[in-house]
């Protein structure tokens, strides 16, 4: 069984909200920290279901039908929640954002 397309679409849905910066308390408490983005890729069915937040910047912003797709490195984040000016990454991610997000402004590098 191939995970990837399992993986990715579950992270997507994880992340929707994600998309928007800001969390209301309740689903930041949810938020799994002890997670890795290589242990979500390891094996992604045992995760399922649980929120993670993961951050990085953006390398590339495609819009689809009705979502946006932003492709990013992951980076660690700060006590902010923002990710470090750091070369360390787990990989690369996708997140899929409901509705339409401007490629202007959700551009290249941006976090």
């Amino acid at each position: 069984m191939r995970w990837w397309p399992w993986f990715f679409w579950s992270l997507a849905a994880l992340l929707s909200a994600g998309c928007s910066h800001a969390l209301s308390s309740v689903v930041r408490q949810q938020i799994d920290t002890t997670l890795s983005l290589t242990q979500l890729r390891t094996t992604p069915e045992a995760y399922k279901d649980r929120i993670v937040m993961l951050g990085g910047d953006i390398l590339s912003t495609r819009n689809l039908t009705e979502s946006t797709l932003l492709e990013m490195p992951q980076k660690p984040l700060d006590a902010a929640d923002r990710p470090l000016a750091t070369d360390r990454t787990e990989g690369r991610f996708m997140a899929l954002c409901e509705g339409y997000l401007d490629p202007a402004v959700y551009s290249k590098g941006r976090q």
